[in-house]
């Protein structure tokens, strides 16, 4: 497993339940753990494969997981407002890679607990839905994404 550096102060599970209430969204147990622990910060290593469509498998890396806290850098509360049009609305941004595109969490359905890579050069033009073209899959669960994380070479 990664080791995560840089994390905001801790959090709580009333913070959490609060944030769940603010979205209207449960969020899976495994990343509910995370924010306790960690809230934020940057994974060492920090590279893991997604696969777009029936593409071959090409490597992203995190260059921090966002944080649940009142701080204006990389606060999920502020991405969650800032993306909610232009990613799946059974999704949530948890983290982003350098170049702006996010790593997503399902939180319903059958990618409940799944995490995804939302690539931002791929995006709906604006006025346009979201949809998943976008999308490419990560891993079944977060504690799966989180072990995944190898060195970019």
């Amino acid at each position: 497993m990664a080791k995560i550096v840089e994390s905001e102060k801790n959090t709580t599970c009333k913070e959490i339940e609060q944030f769940e209430a603010l979205i209207g969204q449960i969020l899976p147990d495994d990343y509910k753990q995370f924010l306790l622990l960690h809230n934020g910060g940057t994974p060492k290593p920090a590279g893991f494969y997604f696969t777009l469509k029936d593409n071959q498998p090409e490597m992203a890396m995190v260059a921090w997981f966002l944080a649940l806290y009142e701080g204006e850098d990389e606060n999920i509360t502020d991405d969650f407002y800032s993306f909610k049009d232009r990613i799946p609305n059974n999704m949530l941004a948890v983290a982003r890679d350098p170049g702006g595109s996010l790593i997503l969490l399902g939180l319903q359905g059958d990618n409940k607990g799944k995490v995804f890579f939302w690539l931002r050069e791929l995006e709906a033009e604006d006025g346009e839905p979201a949809t998943y073209d976008n999308v490419a899959f990560v891993a079944n669960s977060f504690n799966e994404f989180l072990d995944s994380f190898i060195e970019v070479e």
